[in-house]
């Protein structure tokens, strides 16, 4: 079992902890309305690595987060692969993703430069 996420503490010498992000709440408001299902799944998984200890999340994590703020996706799964196959995550291990630099200039085309950590 994984540490809740928000538990993991920054890594040191990373720079950029996920303070940067806010709660989630917060930065999945920072979508535009027209944002889709895929954008949606893909910036819940970078704000779930961005507190995870191995820089990574999986769907289910993701999915979760989304789910509390009362946002469901048809498909997640489906989402999350249609983002590998725009190389905007990466697999690291069998259901562990991590979100490429491709997928964090989508994230910053979508929320704002400032918002997104290089």
């Amino acid at each position: 079992a994984s540490p809740a996420a928000g538990d993991a503490p920054s890594e040191p010498g990373r720079g950029d902890g996920p303070e940067e992000l806010g709660s989630f709440g917060e930065f999945i408001q920072k979508l535009p309305t027209s944002a889709t299902e895929v954008d949606r799944m893909l910036a819940a998984g970078f704000w779930v690595q961005r507190r995870s200890a191995d820089d990574a999340f999986a769907t289910p994590e993701a999915s979760r987060r989304l789910a509390e703020q009362g946002i469901k996706l048809g498909n997640p799964s489906q989402c999350v692969r249609q983002s590998l196959a725009a190389r905007r995550v990466f697999a690291v291990q069998r259901g562990r993703f991590r979100v490429s630099q491709s997928g964090r200039q989508h994230l910053r085309q979508l929320v704002g430069v400032e918002v997104i950590p290089e």
